[in-house]
């Protein structure tokens, strides 16, 4: 008889961050020159109870390379989260600023219109525990020109704050299908604990027709919108007819979005050709990636975003008019760098990581753009994942070019799993795409919680948590390491043979040194074999008739993993069998079954 098997090993994070979008910004600074907030901006997640620091580095761009200035400061929304300074002090006596309070953290420079750049510093936000389930706010960053001594702050972006119950916080980039009890009946219900019994919650949405699912996703060419249901208090989406099962829609949620409506009284109603989007994180700025979906109001909507300086606006995609009372959720990211000339494909020039998830595809010149019904997204982020999900808005100025207006509905298709092919934006109604018609996209991050990960073995070990949607060497997107120092110890490593303990603690295991880890057994009489040991180069074996081993037999040692015993146990009896490494690493015979390490006595 023998006995030996792997224990599982479980990991405990205690950290979730979730992938968002910040919106960025622009202001003026001393010397003259426009800063940016540039690409992508992950929410962060704090779990209730759990006082934690989350440190987050966005990037900065300018359009000038005149010299100057600009103080970079923040500030908290949400109720039990600070920032700390970081920017004016000296290291251990930076101080803590309260929701509602500027914090300085640090200064960025003009750049050359193709570079980006970090701060020196992160921005560390320090949660102090106390906030319950369900809070949400937003971070602020603004800045300020110290060198003229301007006491206000503009703000330049904001990032979502999210205060969940547990490390596993809830998804705010999800699918949501139509069932036969939820969307048959044309009323698609999003029931999320940040959007129930909230009329003023924000979200956005897309039709996905995914051929990778599980439930594949008809077309549909009809007009959508949101609405809010006051008895129930649910946010559902009208979908404008009756559904097949299976219908499928990318939802995400973004508190830090902006509702945008036609001027006027509903009735009797009026008209107009656009609508303003009042945001200086866009205005005077042609590069800016605008996302909108309709909200609610009394016509059936398709919309576009467009650009006449020095304002964007949201237009219809046919040109034609808006009705007042009509209602839009928008979103703003005011540089994504995806650029090129009047003779260069825009969404195959990346900068590299920076602006993931978000993008502008135009002036289709360029591979996979033809004048079918779908449109290759040749975006770095948006290549070979299936697993996403994603937004698409018509841009009839995408990056200061001019596109068609098209009255066609636009859905996005992912690829298969596994594949190198990329999504795609297809007409809903099977006609044709124009070359040159544009699109805004926006896609979640790849990851979110970065840990410092020293020893190199894809798990982090405690230190400064970054949130960013760029992977950032020297870290990993999976926490719990317990020895950040040996890249042979990590949340359910097996030991290997070198005279180590590769098990972390507070697990079983922890504590010996090179144990044989796996089951062991008779794979046919009369040959008993075990799993091998990375490292070892031979084993030792010891039989006995007492499970506890205070008497027992040596079988030697081999190099093999097999031992063929011969010899039968006295009748009504049974052996039992041990296994250890014995080069080069003598190792341990492991535990019994209340948790103790054994020690066989064998002659």
């Amino acid at each position: 008889m023998h006995k030996r098997a792997l224990r599982p090993i479980a990991a405990i994070l205690t950290l979730s961050i979730a992938l968002s979008a910040a919106s960025p910004a622009r202001a003026a600074c001393q010397g003259g020159f426009s800063i940016y907030l540039s690409g992508q901006v992950p929410d962060i997640h704090f779990i209730s109870g759990t006082p934690s620091t989350i440190h987050f580095n966005p990037w900065y761009f300018s359009f000038s390379s005149t010299s100057g200035s600009c103080g970079i400061v923040a500030r908290s929304t949400t109720p039990g989260v600070s920032i700390q300074q970081t920017d004016g002090c000296f290291p251990g006596q930076c101080a803590i600023f309260p929701p509602g309070q500027w914090a300085p953290v640090g200064s960025a420079s003009p750049t050359s219109f193709s570079t980006v750049q970090h701060k020196t510093t992160d921005i560390p936000i320090v949660f102090d525990g106390t906030a319950p389930p369900g809070t949400y706010g937003q971070i602020e960053i603004g800045i300020r020109d110290n060198d003229l001594g301007i006491p206000s702050q503009a703000i330049i972006g904001t990032a979502n704050v999210f205060v969940s119950a547990t490390s596993v916080p809830p998804l705010t980039w999800f699918d949501l299908f139509v069932t036969s009890t939820n969307g048959a009946d044309g009323h698609l219900y999003v029931d999320h604990p940040y959007l129930n019994g909230n009329p003023n919650g924000i979200f956005f949405y897309s039709h996905s027709h995914n051929p990778d699912s599980s439930l594949p996703s008809p077309y549909w060419d009809h007009t959508v919108q949101e609405k809010y249901d006051a008895t129930l208090g649910k946010w559902y989406l009208d979908l404008g007819g009756t559904p097949p099962i299976g219908l499928k829609f990318a939802i995400r949620i973004d508190p830090a979005a902006m509702v945008v409506c036609a001027p006027g009284q509903v009735s009797p109603p009026s008209y107009t050709p656009s609508i303003a989007i009042p945001s200086a994180l866009a205005n005077g700025n042609p590069f800016a990636t605008i996302l909108a979906v309709q909200r609610s109001g009394p016509d059936w909507f398709r919309v576009a975003a467009g650009y006449s300086a020095p304002t964007w606006k949201l237009v219809s995609t046919d040109g034609g008019q808006i009705r007042s009372g009509t209602c839009f959720n928008v979103k703003v990211f005011s540089f994504s760098q995806y650029r090129g000339s009047a003779s260069t494909d825009l969404s195959q020039i990346a900068n590299v990581g920076v602006n993931w998830g978000v993008g502008v595809d135009a002036n289709g010149l360029g591979t996979g753009h033809t004048a079918g019904n779908s449109r290759r997204l040749l975006f770095d982020w948006a290549v070979g994942r299936s697993a996403r999900n994603m937004i698409v808005t018509h841009n009839v100025s995408p990056m200061g070019f001019s596109a068609p207006y098209d009255f066609g509905l636009v859905g996005l298709s992912s690829p298969p799993r596994g594949s190198t092919e990329s999504w795609m934006v297809f007409h809903e109604n099977g006609t044709a795409l124009s070359v040159n018609q544009g699109f805004s996209v926006w896609g979640p991050c790849v990851a979110a919680a970065w840990y410092p990960n020293a020893d190199g073995d894809g798990y982090g070990g405690p230190g400064d948590v970054q949130a960013s949607c760029v992977g950032l060497t020297g870290y990993a997107t999976t926490g719990g390491d317990c020895d950040d120092t040996d890249a042979t110890r990590y949340p359910g490593s097996v030991e290997i043979n070198d005279g180590r303990d590769n098990t972390c603690a507070g697990v079983p295991g922890a504590g010996l040194v090179d144990e044989i880890t796996g089951t062991s057994l008779f794979y046919s009489q009369p040959m008993f074999c075990w799993p091998a040991q990375t490292g070892a180069t031979a084993y030792q074996i010891v039989r006995s008739l007492d499970p506890s081993f205070s008497s027992c037999t040596s079988l030697g040692t081999t190099s093999s993993t097999c031992l063929t015993d011969a010899t039968l146990p006295p009748p009504g009896q049974g052996f039992y069998y041990l296994v250890r490494a014995a080069s080069p690493w003598p190792g341990s015979w492991g535990e019994d079954s209340n948790g103790d390490e054994r020690f066989p006595s064998c002659p």
